[in-house]
This record gives structure tokens, C-alpha cells and sequence, in this order.
């Protein structure tokens, strides 16, 4: 999809009307970039191009976006391979989701691409995180103080080239990472602009009402977070700089940005926690003319969803709090899926306590099942969908399903590099 940086977040405070008689009030937009500099301690280097778009336009820009993806059948594929990880359940429709996460139309956007920042022209204005900030503030978050937000990501890439940030990340979960670092930015100079006093505050009133209106929805966590984490988590993190070091903190960030969502939800560890970097060859892989669909990095963020999915939210911060590093791959053939999920953990201690979670929510997913073999530090299941395999090794683990029946975890530790194994899968690790 184009790279807009969404309005997801409707910042309301004082009323400055931006559009007028159906044209962008330049004198307005000014006074809205005068303050957002002020707040942010950043020069204006160059004037901040806006823009009016029909709310019409918008829609057909999103639809024709969704249909090159469906049309390639890059959706088609990530439904598949995201299902086949555990993130999403199979009968999830992710091209429904994505129609209605985007037809919840922002105030306004920004582009990088264009460097131009686009006020979108309606008669009502709806969206899911601003509507709980109209809740919060008790203030329509439909006017223009809602663009402080955007100014803010307009201000930033004139001294920061945000396309090349974003791009420039190795892997998803980096990638994330650096969305996390730019919303986080723009989020809380919305916040100063409108004279909020505790941000951190802010923050999680936000999260427990939209964690309410979660459980009246029902929308498939991950694909939920994957919207909401730059926002939320990046908030935190960039509040965690700017308590260290003022905004001088932050504008470093951009020189040195966090390298995984380990570091945004561990504010503490960064920048010097980097994750191991992992490799999963086709060697690997169940050969035989199968191709990869899925190739990435899901990081803390993706083991934190995993878990909390099967086994809670309190178990799942804590499984994930050991990460280190990780790569999943997912091959099809013939309408077959097979995975390799290769993951590095701080300790031993907490690759084992992966381990056994990951041994209870294969035993809670697969209702029919039955254990093909177990030996310390291994064990295998035989499920519907293909043997089913958890192996430990040291500070290492590897999942792995959709294999021929005879495939080890030991001879895929081999062909994954990874020497060394443990014990204590089988011991330490009993379901609860």
C-alpha cells in the first residue's frame, strides 16, 4: 500500500479550523506548524505543503490499494502463513480487516513519498483511536488541531529522511520497530500541542479503552496490534528517551534507531541489546518444489501476541521478555504449508520457558493429536495438518511442522548450524 502515515491518532484541543468555504486555510495551517515547532524544538526548514482531499478520493485510493494486493495474492499468502504461524486463525479474513481499519477515514495524513500532508474533506469524521481521544478530552477530534500529529511527521522529515528509516530496516519487526520510534514522536507532540500534563498517563487510558472495545469486536489481535503498537508502545518509548535526554534524545534515535520491538518495549535495553541476526536456508526447508511465502522476523511483539493468544497476557510478557532473536519461515507446495520458526533466547532458562509454552498451545490448538516422539529436549507430534515438532537446544529453539514424518528436530538444528542440545523440554516443562 502507499506509505501514508495514517491520523489514526485525532489529537483534540484548541479549535483551529483548517478548512474553509472547501479550500486548506493557510493561515491556520500555520499557526498549527508554529506551535508544533515550538513543542518539538524543531526549525521549520521549508514550508509544509497541504493539501484538501475528498473523503471520495481517499476511499477509492484505499480500495484500489487492497485490490493490488489481492489481485497479486501477496494477501492471500500472508492470511495463509500468518495462520499457519498461530497469529491469526484460519477463517480470519484479513482483506475484510484491512477494508475496515482504512475506511475508519484519518482527519488527515502524511505522505512521505509526496512530503506533502493531506486534509481529508467530509461531513463526518470516524475513526477508531480518535474516537477514544474525542472520549477522553470530551472535544470534537474532528477539527484542525487533530493535523498537529502530521505536522509533526512533516517537521521530523525535513530534517529526517523518514522513507529511507523505514526502508532502510532489515526485517519486519525492525521495521516496526522504526514506526514505533516516528509515531511515538508525532503522538506525543500532538499531546503537548493540546496542553496535556502526563503523557504517560494519557497513554494508558487510551489502551484500557480501547482494550474494552476490543472485547465487544473481536478483530484478530495481531493484525489489531499491527495498527496500534506504533502508536501505544511507541509513545512509551519515545516518553522513556525524552525523560533520559529531552527531545535531543529522540532526534539521536533517528541516528541510531531501535533495531527490534524488544527495544520498544524495553525501553531500557536500548540501544544496546541488538538481537542475534538468524538465517533459515532453503537447505532447511521440506524441498521438493515448495516455494517460501513467508520470510521474516516476528520478534518480541510476534512471541508476546503468539502466547497471549493461547495462554493470557501476564504469561505471554513473560515468555517473550527472554527474546533474542528469531526467523519463521513458511514454504508451500501443492497447497501444503510446512514451518520453520529458528529462535535465540537471552538464557537456557528462557529458551526452556518458551519451550513449554509453546508445548501447551500446540496441545490446546491441535485438539486431535498424539504424540509421535519424545525424547529430552525433543518432541513431536502427529496432527491433522503434518507432524508438528519443538526441539531445545541450549539457548536455542526450534518449531517446526509440515514435515515428512521422520524429520527431527536435531536434523534441522543440524542444517539450521545450531550445535549443542539440552535437556529439560520434557522435564521442566510439563503442561500446567
Amino acid at each position: 500500500m502507499r506509505r501514508l502515515v495514517l491520523g489514526a491518532l485525532a489529537l483534540a484541543g484548541c479549535h483551529v479550523k483548517v478548512v474553509a468555504y472547501g479550500e486548506v486555510d493557510p493561515e491556520a495551517v500555520e499557526s498549527i506548524v508554529r506551535e508544533v515547532s515550538r513543542v518539538r524544538r524543531l526549525r521549520v526548514l521549508r514550508p509544509i505543503r497541504v493539501a484538501l482531499q475528498p473523503v471520495s478520493e481517499l476511499r477509492s485510493q484505499v480500495e484500489r490499494d487492497l485490490r493490488t494486493e489481492v489481485e497479486s495474492g501477496d494477501l492471500a499468502r500472508r492470511q495463509r502463513a500468518l495462520a499457519k504461524l498461530g497469529l491469526i486463525d484460519w477463517d480470519d479474513d484479513i482483506e475484510a480487516f484491512y477494508r475496515r481499519a482504512y475506511s475508519s477515514e484519518p482527519a488527515g495524513y502524511y505522505v512521505t513519498e509526496d512530503r506533502r500532508l493531506y486534509v481529508v474533506a467530509r461531513d463526518a469524521f470516524r475513526s477508531d483511536v480518535g474516537e477514544v481521544v474525542g472520549a477522553i478530552t470530551g472535544r470534537d477530534p474532528s477539527t484542525g488541531e487533530t493535523l498537529a500529529h502530521e505536522v509533526g511527521h512533516a517537521l521530523v522529515h525535513q530534517h529526517v529522511d523518514l522513507e529511507a528509516l523505514v526502508d532502510g530496516a532489515a526485517d519486519g519487526d525492525a521495521r516496526m520497530a522504526r514506526r514505533a520510534l516516528g509515531e511515538g514522536d508525532a503522538t506525543r507532540v500532538g499531546f503537548l500541542y493540546v496542553g496535556g500534563r502526563s503523557f504517560a498517563a494519557y497513554l494508558r487510558r487510551m489502551e484500557r479503552i480501547l482494550a474494552a472495545r476490543d472485547e465487544e469486536e473481536r478483530e484478530p489481535g495481531w493484525l489489531v496490534d499491527e495498527l496500534r503498537f506504533p502508536y501505544l508502545e511507541g509513545g512509551r518509548f519515545v516518553e522513556h528517551l525524552f525523560r533520559r535526554g529531552g527531545w535531543a534524545a529522540v532526534d539521536a534515535a533517528y541516528r541510531r534507531p531501535p533495531a527490534s520491538t524488544e527495544q520498544i518495549l524495553h525501553p531500557e535495553r536500548y540501544p544496546g541489546d541488538r538481537p542475534a541476526t538468524l538465517e533459515v536456508r532453503d537447505s532447511v526447508g521440506p524441498g521438493g518444489g515448495s516455494r517460501r511465502i513467508f520470510d521474516d522476523v516476528l520478534g518480541e511483539r510476534g512471541v508476546r501476541e503468539l502466547v497471549r493468544r493461547f495462554l493470557g497476557a501476564d504469561r505471554a510478557r513473560r515468555v517473550a521478555a527472554g527474546w533474542d532473536g528469531d526467523r519463521a519461515v513458511v514454504w508451500e507446495r501443492e497447497g501444503r504449508l510446512s514451518l520453520v520458526w529458528s529462535m535465540a533466547w537471552d538464557r537456557p532458562e528462557d529458551a526452556r520457558e518458551l519451550a513449554g509454552a509453546y508445548r501447551s498451545i500446540v496441545e490446546r490448538g491441535y485438539r486431535t493429536r498424539s504424540i509421535l516422539r519424545e525424547t529430552p529436549g525433543e518432541v513431536e507430534w502427529s496432527t491433522p495438518e503434518g507432524p508438528v515438532g519443538i526441539a531445545l537446544g541450549g539457548s536455542r529453539v526450534v518449531v517446526y511442522e509440515g514435515f515428512r514424518p521422520g524429520t527431527t528436530g536435531s536434523s534441522i538444528f543440524s542444517a539450521l548450524g545450531t550445535e549443542g542440545r539440552d535437556t529439560g523440554l520434557r522435564e521442566s516443562n510439563e503442561v500446567p
